[in-house]
């Protein structure tokens, strides 16, 4: 029995050490990020639910495609992200953070309307 055990906790070890790497990088992972949104919440004025677009994170950098807007600055403290410059500065609140499964991902709203929009690292 002991030799069965081991491995498995190897593998915890592993998963935690995992885990912790990325929620302590999360608030600036980069990469590309597929955004959803569910209901019937709003972003750019239209109606959404299902696949909204997709938001590149490149350092402090951001980049929406599908529909293409241009790139933007934004800054980190703790999980909030704020939008120091582009299309979405003083339109869009972030929160950061990581799911249950590991992945990163940020949160979306719109200030002046209601909706969330959701955003997993792909």
């Amino acid at each position: 029995m002991k030799r069965l055990l081991q491995p498995l906790g190897a593998l915890v070890s592993f998963a935690a050490i995992a885990t912790t790497s990325v929620s302590a990088h999360a608030a600036a992972l980069d990469g590309k990020y597929g955004c959803v949104s569910y209901g019937s919440g709003s972003y750019s004025g239209h109606n959404v639910a299902g696949f909204a677009f997709y938001l590149t994170i490149s350092g402090n950098t951001y980049k929406q495609t599908v529909a293409d807007l241009p790139s933007g600055q934004f800054a980190i403290d703790g999980q909030a992200m704020t939008f120091t410059s582009g299309p979405y500065a003083g339109k869009w609140t972030a929160q950061t953070g990581v799911y249950a499964n590991g992945r990163a991902r940020i949160t979306l709203k719109p200030i002046a309307s209601s909706g969330t929009v959701y955003c997993t690292h792909e």
